[in-house]
């Protein structure tokens, strides 16, 4: 299997994962590349800007902006801090209390020390999770966080 045919199959059993659940995500890859930013506001699906920054999934939930990409390289701290960076990137052009970006691998040892540690530090809200995980340790976040935020929202 090439890599486009590995990431192809991660970003597909992140769309069954979620698929039922009570968070909307939509994949924005997988089809000829398309050089736009679906963007997610009061259940409008509309173009942002050029540049969709390898975004695989964009959605909302309880009044979080929700930006996935999806990493499938499986040997362990092989995802470097360059595409938490290009994360970032994305996550920049969006409110940075309401937006949160998660960064999906096989696994979470697929993480660099270096990623993990700029993910700690960065100014946006960050996930690093695996495919098992991602619905639980998003859903975790947000309840976390004060029920104000959400029902107010922010």
């Amino acid at each position: 299997m090439n890599s486009y045919e590995k990431g192809d199959q991660l970003e597909k059993e992140i769309t069954e994962l979620f698929k039922g659940s009570n968070i909307e995500l939509r994949r924005i890859s997988g089809r000829p590349a398309v050089n736009v930013l679906l963007c997610f506001r009061k259940a409008d699906w509309h173009i942002q800007e050029p540049g969709d920054g390898g975004i695989d999934h964009f959605g909302g939930y309880k009044g979080y902006t929700i930006i996935v990409q999806c990493k499938n390289y499986g040997e362990p701290r092989s995802i470097g801090p360059k595409f938490l960076r290009e994360l970032e990137g994305v996550l920049s052009r969006y409110n940075k209390c309401t937006t949160i970006g998660i960064l999906i691998a096989p696994s979470k040892a697929s993480f660099s020390i270096r990623t993990i540690s700029r993910a700690e530090s960065s100014e946006h809200i960050i996930i690093l999770t695996d495919s098992i995980n991602a619905y639980s340790d998003l859903v975790r976040f947000v309840d976390s966080r004060p029920s104000y935020f959400y029902i107010n929202g922010g």
